[in-house]
Order: structure tokens, then C-alpha cells, then sequence
């Protein structure tokens, strides 16, 4: 249950992020509302580097400490953030190679069975796979790196 809870969270801000651009426009709906794929890899970026400091500061106090024997499972954390931050940047590159790709979409008012096979195509990976990228990132952090307590 509460792996459900921490997973509830990220959705939220999926929402939230489509609500603040459509706010911040101040005109109907769009497509390009759901694009937040990359704020989605840069907040879970950000999380894991936080959590590498804040891991690193903790190092830097057990080698400083009398007792400098660092816990292998520490070590272990440590890596595991570090392998985290390398994926979340290269996932970033992914994003935004995509966003680079196939934005701009044709904004119309058209419903989605309407659209063109290419429209279609570019809201599949602007609106799907780089979401689901920023999203899985998240997931991945909560459920693999920090783990629920």
C-alpha cells in the first residue's frame, strides 16, 4: 500500500504540470498541455542528485569520525544513486532528442481519431513515451533506490 502511495504522488504532478500550462496559456485544451516528459526526467533527476548529497554528506561524517568504517549497504546506496543520476541524464537526452523530433504538433481542435498517422504518431511519443520515461524514473526511485519504510 504505501509503494501505491508514493506512486499516487508523481501521477499528481503529471496532472498539476498539464493544469499550470494550460492556466499560464489562458486558451482551451492542447496536446502540448500533457507534453511534460522533460520536467518529468528533471524532477526525478533532481531527486536522486539530493539524495546523492545527502548521502555524501554522511560519508564525509563517518570518515571523519572516530569509527571510519563505512557500512557496505551505505556504499551500496551510494552507487545504486550514482548508476540513477547517469540513467535519469541519458534519459534526458532521450527526451529531449524526442521533443526535438516531432514537436511541433499541429494544434487543432481535431479530435484524436481525426488527426493525420504522423499526428497521431507524434502525440504517442510526446504525450506517451516521454511521460512514461519521466514517470518510470520516478517509480524507479522511490520503489529501487529509496524504498518505502
Amino acid at each position: 500500500m504505501n509503494y501505491l502511495a508514493y506512486l499516487i504522488i508523481p501521477s499528481c504532478f503529471l496532472v498539476f504540470g498539464a493544469i499550470a500550462k494550460r492556466i499560464i496559456r489562458a486558451s482551451g485544451w492542447k496536446w502540448s498541455d500533457w507534453f511534460i516528459g522533460v520536467e518529468m526526467v528533471l524532477a526525478a533527476m533532481s531527486t536522486g542528485i539530493m539524495h546523492a548529497l545527502d548521502i555524501g554528506f554522511k560519508l564525509v561524517k563517518m570518515a571523519n569520525s572516530a569509527n571510519s568504517a563505512i557500512p557496505p549497504a551505505f556504499a551500496k546506496e551510494f552507487v545504486s544513486v550514482i548508476l540513477f543520476i547517469f540513467a535519469t541524464i541519458l534519459l534526458f537526452f532521450f527526451v529531449v532528442i524526442v521533443h526535438q523530433k516531432w514537436e511541433p504538433v499541429k494544434e487543432t481542435e481535431m479530435p484524436f481519431r481525426k488527426k493525420t498517422r504522423e499526428e497521431k504518431w507524434k502525440l504517442l511519443w510526446l504525450a506517451g513515451v516521454c511521460n512514461i520515461t519521466g514517470y518510470s524514473l520516478f517509480a524507479a526511485y522511490i520503489i529501487l533506490i529509496k524504498g518505502v519504510s
